[in-house]
């Protein structure tokens, strides 16, 4: 026996074994846990509508994902507005929430036609492909970053968490998706790491010209040192040339006057025998 049973968070009606009553369950629709009721009575829920709900295909309703095979106790995430629904083989789009309809500017049966990646960047592609595959062996992948054409025909960045969602026996029956809208966020990180190698750059070049200061006032001081090294040896040499001026200055005036002098101890020489004879008392005393 089977149990309809309405989502306590989200409004879901959902279809569970009976044997599960009173025990943790995870909604197949926005993913929080709660406790299956004892008995689905209500006969709104046993029809299987309940407001807008009644739009989903029955056969959503009834998929559990992986984390309701063994209940797990982790916190839900909370309810994404942007949610779609992919065929697990081709990607193919089962559903759409009108919020994503809305994101992407397109019908639901118009996207109905194409694949997922279809709408991606070329160069997201590849990614997205194996991010999928992923999904659907091991169950979830969280938080990977894909460029989606939004409706102001611009890319815009998404993150994307998706699970595959299962059937009662197991089989994989789709992959449940809910898209963030990132661009806001990634270009602030960008305009980081932009900023952040201006300030690197700005680094390397203040450090550049910080050694080129380094080497020029080196240079200085060496100039300096060899300008004073110049003085000094200036100092000295004037310091032995003037002693040097003065000894030679001197001894020309010698050599000039003593010159005068020997010429005429000479003279009185030449004449000494003629004075011996004239004077000599003068020619003793000289």
């Amino acid at each position: 026996m089977s149990l309809h049973i309405r989502c306590d968070h989200c409004g879901a009606v959902l279809k569970v074994p009976g044997d599960r009553a009173g025990k943790r369950a995870r909604c197949s629709r926005c993913g929080r846990e709660m406790i299956i009721p004892g008995s689905g009575s209500d006969p709104e829920l046993q029809t299987g509508h309940h407001g807008d709900h009644a739009k989903s295909p029955a056969a959503y309703n009834e998929t559990l994902s992986r984390s309701m095979l063994p209940i797990a106790s982790e916190a839900a995430l909370p309810v994404a507005e942007m949610i779609c629904r992919l065929e697990p083989a081709d990607l193919r789009w089962l559903d759409a929430t009108p919020a994503l309809q809305q994101f992407l500017r397109r019908a639901l049966r118009e996207l109905a036609q194409q694949s997922f990646l279809q709408c991606l960047h070329p160069d997201d592609q590849a990614l997205a492909r194996d991010e999928f595959r992923q999904a659907v062996e091991l169950g979830e992948r969280h938080n990977f970053v894909l460029r989606l054409r939004a409706d102001d025909d611009a890319w815009h960045y998404v993150q994307l968490d998706a699970q595959a969602r299962y059937d009662a026996g197991g089989a994989i029956n789709h992959i449940r998706c809910h898209l963030m809208d990132v661009t806001a966020r990634v270009h602030a990180e960008q305009e980081l790491r932009r900023r952040t190698e201006q300030l690197t750059a700005a680094n390397e070049r203040l450090r550049q010209a910080n050694q080129k200061l380094k080497e020029a006032q080196s240079q200085l001081v060496h100039s300096e040192k060899l300008a004073a090294l110049g003085t000094l040896a200036a100092g000295m040499a004037h310091e032995i040339n003037n002693p040097l001026a003065f000894a030679m200055n001197n001894v020309a005036v010698i050599g000039r006057d003593l010159g005068d002098l020997l010429r005429l101890v000479g003279a009185y020489e030449e004449g000494h025998g003629d004075l011996r004879l004239a004077r000599p008392d003068l020619a003793e005393r000289i």
